[in-house]
C-alpha cells in the first residue's frame, strides 16, 4: 500500500519514481505535441505518443494536488510512459491551479477546453466517425475528470481515489484547507457554492464510468468513491465501481503497483471495445 505519513516521504517517494521512470529501457521514445489552448502559460496539454504511432487511442490524463501549484502534470510521465508502451496515445492537461490564476470556474474551464481542443486532434477511425477518448484523473484530477461529461468526444470516465465530494474532503481536513482556497470559502461558509460545484449535481451524465478507489486509502476516503458511483446508478449512468483490496492512494501513479494495472486493464478493455 503506497500512504505515506508526512510530505517528506511522498516526496522521496516521487523522486525514487522518477528515478527509476528515467533508467526504464522496456518502453519507446516518445514524441510530445505541446497543444496551447489559452494564453496562460498554465493553459497547454502535451500530447505523448510512442514514435510512429499517431494513431492509437487516445487517453486524456488529469493530475492531482490539491489544486495547488506546485504539483502539476509531470506527476503522471511515469504511468504515461507505460501507457505509450501498451498502444495508447496520451494527453496530459495542464491548467491554472491555486497560486497560478487557478480557482473553481477558472480550473474547471481549462480541462474542459483542454480536453475540446485535443478532440480536434483526435482523428477519425477507419470507418470515418470521429475517435472517442477515455479520460482519467488521480484523486483532485479525479474531481475534474467528472466534470468533463458532455465534451464532446469523451466516451470513458475513470475517476482515480477521486475527490468526488468536495465539502466531504474539506471538513475531512484531508486537503489542509486547499479546496477552500479554491473554491475561495469554506463548506460551512458557503454551502450553496459547494452543492453547485458538487458532482452528484451533474447527474446523470450520459456518459460511462469506471470508478477506482483503494479499499485501504487513508488520503481520500473509499467512501467518496463509493457513494458517487452509487449516485450515478441511481441517475442511471452506466458506472461500475472497482475496489483495488489493499492498495492506498498513490498506488495509480506507479506503473508496478496493482492500482495502476486496474486501470490499465480498463483502459485496454475500452480499447478492444469491451463493456
Amino acid at each position: 500500500m503506497l500512504d505515506f505519513e508526512s510530505d517528506a516521504m511522498l516526496g522521496e517517494w516521487f523522486d525514487g519514481l522518477g528515478a527509476w521512470d528515467e533508467a526504464r529501457d522496456d518502453v519507446p521514445s516518445p514524441t510530445v505535441t505541446t497543444i496551447a489552448y489559452g494564453p496562460a502559460p498554465e493553459q497547454r496539454v502535451e500530447l505523448w505518443a510512442a514514435e510512429g504511432n499517431g494513431t492509437g487511442p487516445l487517453v486524456v490524463s488529469l493530475h492531482g494536488g490539491y489544486f495547488e501549484a506546485a504539483y502539476d502534470a509531470s506527476l503522471h510521465v511515469p504511468v504515461i510512459r507505460q501507457l505509450l508502451a501498451d498502444g495508447f496515445r496520451v494527453a496530459n492537461v495542464e491548467y491554472r491551479r491555486i497560486g497560478s490564476g487557478g480557482g473553481l470556474e477558472e480550473t474547471v474551464a481549462d480541462v474542459r477546453a483542454a480536453v475540446a481542443a485535443v478532440a480536434d486532434r483526435a482523428g477519425t477511425t477507419a470507418a470515418g466517425a470521429p475517435r472517442g477518448m477515455a479520460a482519467f484523473g488521480h484523486s483532485a484530477g479525479g474531481y475534474l475528470c467528472g466534470r468533463l461529461a458532455g465534451v464532446p468526444g469523451v466516451e470513458l470516465l475513470l475517476p482515480l481515489a477521486a475527490v468526488s465530494d468536495l465539502a466531504g474532503a474539506s471538513r475531512a481536513g484531508w486537503d489542509d484547507g486547499s479546496i477552500a482556497r479554491w473554491i475561495g470559502a469554506g463548506p460551512d461558509e458557503e454551502p450553496e457554492k459547494y452543492r453547485a460545484a458538487d458532482l452528484r449535481a451533474f447527474v446523470p451524465t450520459g456518459v460511462r464510468h469506471v470508478v477506482l478507489h483503494g479499499d485501504a486509502d487513508t488520503v481520500v476516503g473509499a467512501e467518496q468513491s463509493r457513494d458517487y458511483a452509487a449516485a450515478l446508478r441511481r441517475a442511471g449512468d452506466d458506472a461500475r465501481l472497482v475496489e483495488i483490496a489493499g492498495e492506498g492512494h498513490y498506488g495509480f501513479l506507479d506503473p508496478r503497483e496493482p492500482a495502476f494495472a486496474a486501470l490499465r486493464d480498463e483502459l485496454l478493455r475500452w480499447s478492444a471495445g469491451e463493456g
